[in-house]
């Protein structure tokens, strides 16, 4: 097998499993996506098909899709010039190869058993809230707000001044066109030409902000100083998380331990001593 062959293998081996890492094993409510061409290098091509199974939350706002194609783009320019130079070790590269094959199956059996763990209930929740508690108080100053990105000024501008005017019915045909993100956010968790225009304002709705990726408008709902109780509602996606994973954890290792037990297998103790 030549060196540019084994080195496409792996190149699509390794994106898969980086979106088995990704892609949530109970994704619901998944919309249905087309072939719209999102980005390209040279024949190389990522439509919103691709980008869909890069995002674990169907509701992620454009500004976070649109690292995630950057991303693809850096990645496909760099592994089409290692073909180009072939400067790859053919062996070492067939080794990962066949180990991230091994991994990408593994994954996909332990994926399979995830799915049949129960749904967190809103007792544990709560109850994993209070335990916790010193972890969900704020250690920054946060801003919770309505992200709306735009390719142009005007509409910015637009939305803007039906905001200011209560203008009922423009902001409804508005707000059809330009659906807002509702994000909690310090400072250091956006760029900075968003971070200095929302924290050094007093007024609940700033912009537009011109940035590399378009203007942006925020429409503040609220504001919070450090120290203060993040409430249950607020961190109930994250402790989801937070127990899911745990249970997860609980899981594989209860897997592991019986198929060891039914499983043949050795490991040369004295290799390692």
């Amino acid at each position: 097998m030549n060196k540019k062959l084994i080195f496409s293998l792996f190149v699509i081996l390794f994106g898969s499993l980086i979106t088995i890492m990704i892609v949530s094993a109970d994704r619901e409510n998944e919309t249905t996506v087309g072939n719209i061409l999102i980005a390209s290098v040279k024949n190389s091509k990522l439509t919103d098909h691709g980008l869909s199974y890069m995002i674990s939350n169907p509701e992620v706002d454009k500004y976070r899709l649109k690292i995630l194609a950057e991303d693809w783009v850096n990645r496909e320019i760099l592994a089409q010039v290692a073909e180009q130079k072939d400067i790859v070790d053919s062996e070492m590269l067939n080794n990962n190869l066949q180990n991230y094959k091994r991994e990408l199956l593994a994954n996909s059996y332990l994926e399979h058993r995830y799915r049949q763990i129960p749904l967190v209930t809103d007792a544990e929740i709560l109850s994993f809230y209070n335990d916790n508690i010193e972890s969900f108080i704020r250690d920054k100053r946060q801003i919770r707000a309505y992200h709306y990105l735009f390719a142009n000024k005007e509409s910015a501008m637009d939305l803007k001044n039906a905001l200011l005017t209560s203008n009922e019915e423009k902001m409804a045909n508005l707000l059809n066109r330009f659906h807002g993100t509702l994000r909690t956010f310090s400072r250091d968790d956006v760029i900075e030409e968003i971070s200095s225009a929302a924290f050094g304002s007093r007024s609940n709705l700033v912009g537009p902000i011109e940035t590399e990726y378009g203007y942006h408008l925020l429409q503040i709902i609220d504001r919070f100083e450090e120290e203060s109780l993040i409430p249950a509602h607020e961190v109930r996606d994250e402790i989801i998380q937070k127990i899911k994973v745990k249970k997860q954890n609980i899981l594989y290792y209860q897997i592991i331990d019986s198929l060891r037990l039914s499983t043949g297998y050795y490991i040369n103790e004295s290799y390692f001593e």
